[in-house]
């Protein structure tokens, strides 16, 4: 959750963009969601979260990027 933060902090000051804001945010929300999974004996799916949530974020954060 830091490391989404401290990035998050990083985009914000290149570029002032609501959608990067709102996948930054996806992202803490999974973070949090894989921390609770992963508090509760699910590793293995907190990891899958975790994971797929942080990819979802860069890509989507790319695909906007592209379309400027």
């Amino acid at each position: 959750m830091i490391a989404v933060g401290a990035v998050l902090v990083l985009r914000l000051g290149s570029t002032h963009s609501v959608l990067t804001l709102a996948f930054y945010g996806m992202a803490l929300i999974l973070s949090g969601s894989a921390l609770l999974l992963s508090r509760a004996g699910r590793t293995r799916w907190a990891t899958l979260v975790l994971g797929t949530g942080v990819a979802v974020a860069v890509v989507a954060e790319w695909a906007v990027a592209s379309m400027r």
